[in-house]
């Protein structure tokens, strides 16, 4: 046997140029090839049931237990029960289409699609993007965990390799939107705490949002911290808080009066009952919200000076409210004699930036600067609408809780409304086709997640109906005052 020097160093007699040799074992081929045998079977088996039961098991399960009642009884028996099976799921998706989709169909062609599709380009698709790593002359590869499907399209859950952040899969979603022929690729972290290594890639390959929405129901009781005012992939509603601050943007002609009138639907029951007070501001002239006047309790158009002085009569109430809820809480509770006050401007670079008189200007800047930063806690909130993204238009972007981004011009104009890291989280509001107005990208407060909603269009017979049974209670008038008739 070889002897041991101390603790650490073995003989050096069993040292050959600096490799350490290991002592072999002979054994007789009789006992050797029966071994590798039985190796090979045990591990193919143990492929065979891994493949029938985890990875193909949707598949696999139906088609042993088949198998096993052909074998048990009679072939006859597993045909019928298959016949049976067959029937059924064609009856279901002939009288229940969409719960056959929903439930069964999208989960089947899903996990079609991730072996034709997605599995046999995925190695080369990383490589290309950057998105695999060598190390040790060894390559490695994200690995797709499931594939699921949804009324848009794809849901590709990914495990990232170590090192990687969502970020870097969010720069690639374009080339993942080409590679794998879907119009539009987003990409979400998962989130969880036991799966932050993984994102999911949202790769769409129909639009749900390209049919024109109806305007939904006027709720009794709204709810100010959760308004439905639009519609998500898979007709879902989307609820908004005018509670924070609301920030709407997009080009001429793209349905920006789409989501100032379905916000004013979904407060019309609080209008009407006198515990939300809308204060409209229409610089244009007043031919965007004139139609809908008797909403309001105040309404403002046309004259700079008029508009100031009223902005500036809101930062006094506000201050006085301030005065009152020091020492009562640290949130405004809406009643009837203390209503919340809902500042509706169509057109906020006319107001803010356009004006040509530069006291008047200045005297407008600092009243919506105050109402931006201190408004909240007391109950005055902020809907604007623009046109022009530019951050000289724009000086206050930081102050909107929640922005809505509409159709844009520029690529640059995403990331002015709505967030720095928007368009590589797939906000691409300036691939939106003009003939789908409405349509946009919202990011809430709390959730830098863009995501992609459309607003209900309402008629000019909506709106007059609206106005019609939903007017607000009589005011005693003062600049601007607009009676409700």
């Amino acid at each position: 046997m070889p002897t041991v020097v101390g603790d650490r160093y073995p003989d050096p007699e069993l040292f050959t140029s600096g490799v350490l040799l290991r002592p072999k074992i002979r054994v007789p081929w009789w006992m050797y090839w029966p071994y590798r045998v039985v190796k090979a079977l045990v591990k193919g088996v143990g492929v065979a049931l891994n493949l029938a039961l985890y990875r193909f098991g949707y598949a696999g399960i139906p088609a042993l237990a088949l198998a096993y009642l052909g074998l048990a009884y009679d072939w006859w028996v597993s045909a019928g029960i298959a016949g049976l099976v067959v029937a059924g799921l064609l009856l279901w998706w002939w009288r229940a289409r969409e719960s056959f989709w929903r439930w069964l169909g999208w989960f089947y062609l899903a996990q079609w699609r991730r072996w034709r599709i997605y599995q046999q380009n995925w190695h080369a698709t990383c490589a290309n993007l950057g998105l695999a790593m060598s190390f040790a002359a060894a390559k490695y590869y994200p690995t797709i965990v499931k594939v699921r499907r949804d009324g848009e399209g794809d849901l590709v859950t990914v495990r990232m390799l170590n090192g990687q952040i969502p970020q870097q899969w969010s720069q690639k979603a374009e080339n993942f939107a080409h590679t794998f022929n879907a119009d539009t690729c987003t990409v979400r972290p998962v989130e969880s705490r036991w799966a932050r290594n993984r994102v999911v890639l949202h790769l769409r390959v129909r639009d749900s949002l390209a049919k024109t929405v109806v305007p939904f129901p006027i709720a009794a009781v709204p709810d100010l911290s959760a308004l439905p005012v639009a519609v998500r992939a898979g007709g879902r509603k989307v609820c908004i808080s005018v509670i924070t601050h609301v920030l709407i943007a997009g080009a001429s002609g793209v349905g920006k009066g789409a989501v100032l009138w379905a916000i004013l639907a979904a407060l019309a029951s609080a209008i009407r009952g006198g515990w939300v007070q809308v204060y409209a501001f229409d610089p244009k002239g007043g031919v965007e919200l004139e139609p809908g006047k008797a909403l309001f309790h105040r309404f403002y158009y046309g004259d700079p000076d008029e508009m100031a002085g009223a902005l500036e009569d809101l930062v006094k109430l506000m201050k006085r409210r301030q005065a009152q809820q020091r020492g009562r809480g640290r949130t405004h509770i809406a009643t009837t004699d203390e209503p919340a006050i809902v500042i509706v401007i169509d057109e906020f670079g006319a107001l803010t930036s356009y004006v040509t008189d530069k006291k008047l200007k200045e005297r407008i800047n600092a009243a919506m600067s105050l109402i931006l930063s201190q408004g909240r806690a007391i109950g005055v909130h902020v809907v604007a609408a623009l046109q022009d993204p530019r951050k000289e238009i724009l000086p206050f972007r930081n102050l909107f809780g929640s922005r809505i981004a509409l159709r844009l011009v520029e690529k640059s104009e995403v990331t002015l409304i709505l967030d720095d890291d928007a368009l590589d989280r797939g906000a691409a509001c300036h691939q939106i086709p003009k003939s789908l107005p409405g349509k946009g990208y919202m990011v809430l407060e709390g959730d830098p997640t863009p995501e992609q909603i459309r607003f209900p269009y309402h008629t000019d017979a909506d709106i007059a109906e609206l106005a019609a049974h939903y007017a607000a209670p009589h005011s005693d008038g003062g600049p601007g005052w607009v009676v409700n008739r």
